[in-house]
Parts: C-alpha cells; sequence; structure tokens
C-alpha cells in the first residue's frame, strides 16, 4: 500500500504516489501534466471529466498540494528549502562565490569562504543555491595562481580583511556548469 494505494491502482511505470508525483512535477510546464493527473485519478466518470474540462486547475492544485506534502513536506516544489552548510554542494558553490570575488577585485590577495552561516537551495532547472557567507582574505598572491585549499588566511592583523557576502549560484549537474548570478558583499 502506497498513499492509500496498491501497486495495481496507479499507472503503469509507478510504484508508489511519490513516482507519480515526481512524473507530474518534471512535466508540469508539458501538455503531458494533464494526462499523468488523468491517470493518477480512480477511475470515476465524474472525476475524468472534472479534469478534461476548464475546471481541472483546482483539482491540478490539490493535487500539487499532496505531492508537495509527499516529496517535500517541509514546504513546496520549487520554493527554496534549508540545507546544511557543510553540503557538498553548498561548499562547491561558496568556492566558486570566492572564486568570482577574486576575478572581480584589484586586491594582491586571493580571498576564500571562511563560514557560511545560512543555506538554500531551490530546484530550477538545476539547482540554484543561495549563501550567506563570509570570506576571507588569504596570504596566497594572485599572481602565484595557487589552489585555495592549499592557502591560509592572513595572520597579519593589518592585512587581515573578511566581508560579508550573499551569494546565488546557479548549478546544472549534468552540463557542469556553474553560473554565479548573484554576489554581493560589504
Amino acid at each position: 500500500m502506497c498513499c492509500g494505494q496498491t501497486p495495481a491502482q496507479l499507472p503503469p511505470r509507478f510504484t508508489c504516489c511519490a513516482d507519480v508525483c515526481r512524473a507530474y512535477l518534471w512535466n508540469v510546464g508539458s501538455s503531458e501534466h494533464k494526462l499523468l493527473y488523468a491517470q493518477y485519478l480512480p477511475d470515476e466518470e465524474g472525476s475524468r471529466r472534472a479534469t478534461e474540462r476548464a475546471g481541472w486547475k483546482n483539482e491540478v492544485r490539490s493535487f500539487f498540494d499532496f505531492c508537495s506534502q509527499t516529496l517535500n513536506p517541509d514546504g513546496k516544489p520549487g520554493f527554496p528549502k534549508k540545507i546544511n552548510p557543510h553540503d557538498p554542494g553548498v561548499l562547491q558553490a561558496a568556492r566558486h562565490s570566492a572564486e568570482r570575488f577574486n576575478n572581480c577585485t584589484n586586491d594582491i590577495f586571493l580571498f576564500k569562504e571562511s563560514h557560511i552561516s545560512r543555506a538554500l537551495v531551490q530546484i530550477v532547472k538545476g539547482l540554484k543555491y543561495m549563501l550567506d557567507m563570509k570570506i576571507g582574505r588569504t596570504s596566497c598572491k594572485k599572481i602565484q595562481h595557487p589552489i585555495l585549499d592549499n592557502c591560509d588566511f592572513q595572520n597579519n592583523h593589518t592585512l587581515k580583511r573578511t566581508f560579508s557576502c550573499y551569494s546565488e549560484v546557479w548549478v546544472i549537474p549534468w552540463l557542469q556548469k556553474f553560473e554565479v548570478s548573484v554576489l554581493h558583499c560589504h
């Protein structure tokens, strides 16, 4: 039994209501979404006709709410969701933000991420990470082109500098693409 239905009651290729929800959410922009929703409904003449008429939107909305609770009980799909600041994807997004900062400044030294205070992730044709973080000046000079992991933060009190930053990084894993779309530091 899954979500009140046996696998036999679900459309072919689906083993659980969560599969139906995922398929619906992935196809939400296409004409197939009405078909998936109609397949999910119990075989009741009135319910199927309702999905075919203009009133299908209300039923799709309730199905969408059901799916969001099935797949993501903390919030609706597509909404930003809190994520652990130590998650590897978050750390990689923070590194890309620091590299973007380094490319945009005239500082002699490189900066790297020192602390991530808040991280959100949103599913949008890939993943969009929204980070509140601090970046600090390292002892590595830009002309040396070092790997940031090998760079220590400045020990010299007069050269020490830290910025608070908000960053949004769009990641498309299947294309190995990272884009820092927003970076505000002060």
